[in-house]
């Protein structure tokens, strides 16, 4: 209730004018900060939907750096556009976690080439054997 108060709205604009001159003052910091808070977001999220030592769900990968999170259902771009870029994704699951404290079953972990063959409308070629698809031309 502070908040709205008169003296609670000044104070928020302070805080607010503090924060954005220490960010335009410390910009190298800040970056640094927000990628490794994006690092820490993105392993919880990654290590939920993979456990504990997450892979890909179709082929097995298991390098961290080359997963990612795929829909399920196939409608990734469509929440894209809803939501955002594709960085949202996992602070997009911690803010539903956090409101209401059950993290949506419709993600799974992929690699990036499992994902990006199933995101191009062809069947991943894990599954196939034919390690030599090219993408679909339009």
């Amino acid at each position: 209730w502070w908040k709205s108060t008169p003296a609670g709205i000044q104070c928020g604009i302070l805080t607010q004018q503090r924060v954005k001159k220490w960010k335009s003052e410390n910009q190298d910091k800040y970056r640094e900060q927000a990628r490794e808070h994006f690092a820490r977001v993105q392993r919880e999220v990654i290590e939920h939907y993979g456990g504990s030592n997450p892979k890909c769900a179709c082929c097995g990968e298991n390098g961290y750096v080359f997963l990612t999170l795929d829909h399920k259902d196939g409608k990734g771009a469509e929440h894209r556009r809803q939501e955002g870029g594709s960085g949202t994704l996992y602070y997009w699951i911690k803010r539903q976690v956090k409101l209401s404290g059950v993290w949506p079953n419709n993600f799974q972990v992929l690699c990036f080439n499992c994902n990006f063959a199933k995101g191009n409308g062809t069947e991943c070629p894990h599954k196939t054997g034919n390690l030599n698809v090219r993408r679909k031309l339009i």
